[in-house]
């Protein structure tokens, strides 16, 4: 699971402050979606900017937000070392690009084509650069690029599952001010509130397979598809509970629980206490270790409290996060996957704006959470 963040604002229409709240939304938003590494273009002056580890850590935000045009991505890797060279976007010829997704047949296409790309992703540019059609390449995903034959527009498409969500922005005079994207609409939704400009702001409808450019006048339909082969994005199928379910409704009738089955009539035996699935607690050494390295990576905040459970007092959305506290603490939400990527019980409270349900620190209680 990667990210994808980007826009293309009209300076004189959006204010600085404006500006760097929703470039730091967006950062903010992808970077718990990849915190291996993290790159960024900026076509207006041609600087790319790559590193390791979270984006948070490796950008300098007074200068990033006042760029009127970025592209970013924030990588969790499926192939590759993490290496800056193996950092999005990628360069090609011409093109730049970058990708959340997964191209299945890599090692096929390597073999193919005589490549020795270490990233699976790359294949996607290199096709772009040598316009080769990209139907022998089979994934799911979405991608932006830039190519410099039109250096006015970024490209934007997804396919075969893969999401992406844009929205324009309108100024005070109705003309267009800007474009901002990313892969969750939470954080295209976020960043538009936090700045003040949720009223003026429009979503833009991707539709799968198909390919749209953004510049500086408006997102437009390229009106022709992708082309990649489809290799759908995988269902993560809900985690199935071996405990023994509560008395439930069948047919518009209660059931109980009687002689070791469920059925109807009176109740005459107990059904068996339900067998835990939690992972074994960590002992007091896995903890401290544990918490030393949430607070060493800024997963935890000064107060213990998991950085998304903070979030939620303020309302803004969870971080999905994926801390090691909270992973090895086992506190898996008892429903499984959700949404088709894992997250924590206290992930789903962030979201509904509920308070963490097991690293709520006195100082958030305090504050109403």
């Amino acid at each position: 699971m990667c990210g994808l963040y980007g826009w293309v604002w009209n300076t004189r229409l959006i204010s600085p402050a404006q500006r760097a709240t929703m470039a730091t939304v967006l950062m903010v938003e992808m970077a718990s979606r990849g915190r291996q590494s993290w790159g960024w273009f900026d076509p207006d002056v041609g600087v790319t900017m790559r590193g390791l580890g979270s984006v948070l850590r490796g950008v300098d935000v007074p200068s990033y937000h006042a760029r009127a045009r970025v592209a970013a991505h924030t990588r969790a890797p499926s192939t590759g070392e993490v290496t800056v060279e193996n950092a999005h976007p990628f360069e090609f010829g011409r093109i730049m690009g970058a990708h959340n997704g997964v191209v299945s047949n890599h090692v096929e296409l390597n073999a193919k084509h005589e490549r020795k790309h270490a990233v699976d992703s790359m294949h996607i540019f290199d096709h772009l650069n040598r316009d080769m059609p990209l139907a022998d390449i089979e994934a799911w995903g979405a991608v932006w690029w830039h190519d410099k034959r039109s250096p006015e527009r970024i490209w934007l498409s997804r396919f075969h599952g893969g999401v992406l969500n844009v929205a324009i922005i309108a100024g005070k005079n109705g003309a267009h001010a800007g474009t901002i994207w990313a892969s969750t609409s939470t954080a295209v939704d976020y960043a538009a509130t936090m700045a003040g400009l949720d009223a003026q702001t429009k979503e833009v409808k991707i539709e799968n397979n198909q390919t749209y450019y953004v510049t500086k006048d408006g997102v437009f339909d390229a009106e022709r598809a992708i082309g990649i082969s489809e290799k759908p994005m995988p269902v993560y199928q809900p985690v199935v509970s071996t405990h023994t379910p509560a008395p439930h409704m069948a047919a518009g009738r209660m059931q109980v629980w009687r002689n070791g089955e469920w059925g109807t009539g009176p109740e005459t035996t107990q059904p068996p206490a339900p067998q835990s699935t939690a992972p074994p607690p960590l002992t007091k050494a896995e903890r401290k270790r544990a918490k030393k390295e949430a607070v060493r990576t800024h997963i935890l905040n000064a107060d213990g409290a998991c950085m998304a459970c903070a979030r939620a007092p303020l309302r803004l959305h969870c971080m999905q996060c994926q801390c090691s506290a909270c992973w090895l603490g086992g506190y898996w939400a008892a429903s499984g996957y959700d949404n088709g990527e894992r997250l924590l019980a206290c992930c789903r409270r962030a979201e509904m704006g509920l308070m963490c349900s097991h690293r709520a620190s006195a100082a958030l209680q305090a504050r109403g959470g």
